[in-house]
């Protein structure tokens, strides 16, 4: 959505759900970063949802160059694990596996942004091309697989066509 061909802003959405499955698992605490072979159990897995969006107000300085702003949410709920048959080793509670599963993130960010593709969509004198410079810095979050990131991201896209008329 763009107002006055400056101001713009761009939203995102995002759910996914995914199905139970039975699978084999060492199954330890979040602290044994490598559990033993004895610890494998035969469990039900059913992975928690996740959802999340993200918000971006863009301001056009030119035609081709734009600055976007970036704000991101993202929510994974806990997993549930469960005893699924016969254990192959010692019996374990499969619960420990839930404890850091589920993460919320937070993250800001910016986009300087160089896009020719409009003006050669108007003129087709020349090819167009994209370029972009990209910084994401997590903010705030929890759970124990939470990712504290800043990320820092350069992309070139060029156009050509391969067949057909131009």
């Amino acid at each position: 959505m763009t107002f006055e061909n400056r101001l713009g802003i761009a939203f995102g959405g995002l759910y996914g759900a995914q199905l139970p499955r039975t699978l084999i698992r060492r199954v330890a605490s979040p602290e044994v970063p490598l559990p033993a072979l004895s610890t494998r159990q035969l469990v039900e897995w059913n992975p928690g949802e996740y959802f999340g969006f993200d918000l971006a107000p863009i301001f056009r300085l030119s035609p081709e160059l734009s600055i976007i702003g970036e704000y991101s949410f993202f929510k994974k709920l806990t997993d549930a694990y469960q005893l699924a048959g016969s254990s192959i080793g010692a019996p374990l509670d499969p619960v420990v596996m839930e404890l850091e599963s589920g993460i919320t993130a937070h993250e800001i960010g910016g986009t300087l942004r160089y896009d020719t593709v409009a003006r050669w969509r108007q003129a087709g004198d020349s090819r167009p091309m994209q370029l972009h410079l990209r910084i994401r810095k997590a903010i705030a979050g929890g759970g124990g697989q939470t990712p504290i990131t800043t990320r820092v991201e350069f992309g070139v896209r060029v156009f050509q066509r391969f067949w057909g008329a131009p």
